[in-house]
């Protein structure tokens, strides 16, 4: 990698430290509606398309986003992320158009197991870090998040919702098709009546000069 670009990532990389600890102090909940924190952390898993880069959620302004809070090691996190991995897949085969992003975030403290939690998925999984040094994982606290919650962000980075895999396990089909339902809904932005308006009266508009034309 150039000189440039690396002093480019460690820029980026210092300045999500320094957003993380801005919010820690100011506090932390982040309410329905609120843009989240932005963070850059690093995606290590080896087989995802953005492997080795500092991935942002402004990465994703413009799209819906989903970012899954885990503890890699455990048989519980690999199922959730072997699921979200999965209904990732379905959206792109079976509703590109939507154009829904889902990541996964790691706790502090467990890198150890993100190999065995990221092995045959390719969604990106993004270590968190302990940045101030204060034994918590910065952007589960900047983002007031719980083990296994599943945030779901609008094309604003806006929060709409926390969607809890402890409450709703995703091996129950019920809840994997409440969560695609979720984000597919998320994802469709209903046409703004002034639009229709605007079309109909256009096409009004032509075949009157149409009509005009022909006498």
């Amino acid at each position: 990698m150039c000189l440039p670009c690396k002093n480019y990532l460690r820029l980026r990389s210092l300045a999500a430290e320094l957003v993380a600890i801005s919010v820690l102090v100011a506090g932390s909940s982040v309410a329905t509606g609120e843009m989240v924190p932005d963070f850059a952390l690093q995606d290590v898993n080896s087989i995802s398309a953005t492997y080795g880069q500092l991935v942002s959620p402004r990465d994703y302004l413009q799209q819906v986003s989903a970012w899954y809070f885990g503890q890699a090691g455990g048989g519980t996190c690999r199922t959730d992320v072997g699921y979200l991995d999965q209904m990732q897949r379905d959206l792109d085969a079976n509703d590109p158009e939507a154009d829904i992003r889902i990541l996964g975030v790691n706790r502090a403290g467990y890198e150890s197991g993100s190999s065995a939690v990221t092995a045959g998925r390719d969604i990106p999984w993004l270590q968190d870090v302990d940045g101030n040094h204060d034994g918590f994982s910065d952007v589960w606290t900047s983002w007031d998040v719980q083990y296994r919650d599943l945030v779901i962000l609008n094309g604003e980075n806006e929060k709409l919702e926390t969607f809890s895999l402890v409450v709703y396990d995703l091996r129950n089909p019920d809840s994997y098709d409440a969560l695609r339902k979720k984000l597919i809904a998320a994802a469709t932005v209903p046409e703004p009546a002034g639009v229709t308006l605007l079309a109909a009266g256009a096409a009004g508009l032509f075949i009157c000069r149409r009509r005009n034309r022909d006498r």
